[in-house]
């Protein structure tokens, strides 16, 4: 039956299509090949291809009819590396074995469903397939249908082992081999979704195993007040701390009190412990030993009772993907009034009143559209507006330039000046003038003191300040020295 106009270009197109896509498969494994046979070759039109995109010393395309080869040499140019074997296979094969039996040490055969279909003597055709596929390392199938290739395939065993099968035993075979085929496809993608679920059990199985932290919530039994702390009183007693999977103390029995609204700072050297303290107190990690806040030792409360009296500025900020008003008031708990007040604490309110929807402006995934040091702002208002008795300062202005660090310090000794505030110190001149200075060594409490008393007996911080050059020594003895003064309504210091 021929085919329409129609019918053959969409056959055209379909075949062409199929070209490419075998081209490209071939390009992706990026080898090179000494020769290239295409038995069927037909318009030339795949060998055009291979010989413009694959690396090739040679290609040999064949074909049953040498009007096809007329044909593909008048629409293609003809190319230095094909050369076309125009011969009447059937009368001349013998001319063409020596030329396939030079393929032996390596060979890439290609083969389309021309010469299935067209080539009279079968037989001979499939031993010369059989040779080539038992010699060299590597058949690829270039087929419009895959019932051709399984046809070869499937005639090649047959021709190989000289079975004698009538033609409704050969369809069986046939259809068989397309069956088997197809259960094979099945069962290599059942065992990759397989694979790909387990994993994920295997994930979730994982997850399940982690340790549990402690309940958000504790029992109305031991409920913390609704107004607590309310002074912010801070006692460790016997505390220690390890990480899981470590028998090594990173922390060794502290025990110290931090009176209501004192200012701690807390310096050492890289390892002494000083994040640790606030893994601790936020019960990051259990502690051993006592936290006590405002006498309510923090181990019996609910994680939530806990954390949600202690505000933290971080070292790197935290901004959330949404508005300015979610990420400074989450809950939802304050006014708009409270919120501007709030950012005109911290020199905000401009920027913020400049975007176009203000508090319900969008801010970016991790606030890039604003600056490292105002998104540290956005945290310090955050802070405000909560205004909790205990706040913690993690190396919160290391990453801010000196402007903005002077002002975030500002603005805490000025709205924090009740609270009790722990600050971990990158800059010395960021806690030289705290009340008392806490200096950690290998998870132990070393020096405990005025910043002006610990200078004058010439210790561990004393050696950290003479580290930072003559000239900031000297600024950070003054610096004590003033806020001692100032702090216990002296004009001179008595050395004791």
């Amino acid at each position: 039956m021929e085919l329409s106009p129609a019918e053959y270009e969409e056959t055209t197109m379909y075949q062409k299509k199929c070209a490419h896509d075998f081209v490209n498969n071939i390009v992706s494994q990026n080898k090179e090949y000494d020769i290239i046979v295409d038995l069927g070759c037909g318009t030339g039109y795949l060998v055009d291809l291979l010989s413009q995109s694959v690396k090739h010393k040679r290609i040999v395309g064949v074909d049953v009819s040498p009007d096809m080869i007329a044909f593909a040499e008048q629409n293609h140019k003809p190319m230095d590396s094909v050369q076309y074997l125009v011969q009447d296979l059937s009368q001349s094969w013998d001319s063409l074995s020596p030329e396939l039996k030079a393929l032996e040490s390596k060979v890439s055969l290609i083969v389309s469903d021309f010469v299935i279909h067209w080539f009279p003597d079968k037989s001979r055709l499939m031993h010369v397939v059989s040779k080539l596929l038992a010699k060299n390392g590597e058949f690829v199938a270039n087929n419009v249908r895959t019932p051709d290739v399984m046809s070869l395939l499937t005639s090649d065993q047959i021709q190989r082992y000289n079975i004698q099968l009538s033609a409704g035993e050969t369809g069986l075979a046939l259809s068989s081999a397309l069956i088997l085929r197809g259960l094979i496809q099945w069962g290599v993608r059942q065992s990759t979704e397989v694979e790909s679920q387990m994993t994920s059990v295997e994930r979730i199985i994982e997850y399940s195993k982690l340790p549990q932290e402690a309940a958000l919530t504790a029992h109305d039994s031991h409920k913390p007040p609704p107004d607590w702390p309310q002074a912010g009183q801070i006692e460790f007693k016997d505390m220690s701390l390890c990480y899981k999977g470590s028998d090594k103390l990173v922390l060794k029995c502290l025990n110290c009190v931090i009176n209501s609204g004192e200012k701690i700072g807390i310096c050492g050297r890289t390892g002494a412990g000083k994040s640790s303290i606030i893994s601790a107190l936020f019960r990051m990690v259990e502690p051993r030993g006592q936290i006590i806040i405002d006498g309510i030792n923090t181990g019996s409360i609910g994680l939530r009772d806990l954390r949600s009296v202690i505000s933290i500025i971080p070292q790197d900020p935290v901004v959330f993907t949404g508005t300015v008003r979610k990420n400074l008031d989450p809950t939802g708990e304050y006014s708009d009034q409270r919120i501007w007040s709030a950012l005109e604490e911290v020199q905000l309110k401009g920027p913020v009143g400049d975007l176009p929807g203000q508090l319900d402006s969008l801010l970016a995934e991790e606030g890039a559209n604003f600056s490292v040091g105002q998104r540290q702002l956005v945290c310090l208002a955050r802070a405000i507006l909560r205004h909790n008795r205990v706040l913690v300062l993690d190396e919160a202005t290391a990453n801010v330039d000196h402007q903005t660090d002077a002002l975030i310090q500002t603005t805490i000794r000025h709205k924090f000046s009740d609270c009790t505030v722990f600050t971990i110190a990158h800059r010395l001149n960021t806690i030289i003038d705290c009340d008392r200075v806490l200096v950690l060594d290998a998870g132990e409490i070393i020096e405990f003191d005025e910043p002006f008393v610990l200078l004058q007996r010439k210790g561990q911080l004393y050696d950290m300040c003479r580290k930072t050059g003559k000239h900031m020594f000297n600024h950070l003895i003054n610096m004590a020295k003033e806020s001692h003064l100032k702090r216990n309504n002296t004009t001179e210091y008595e050395e004791e």
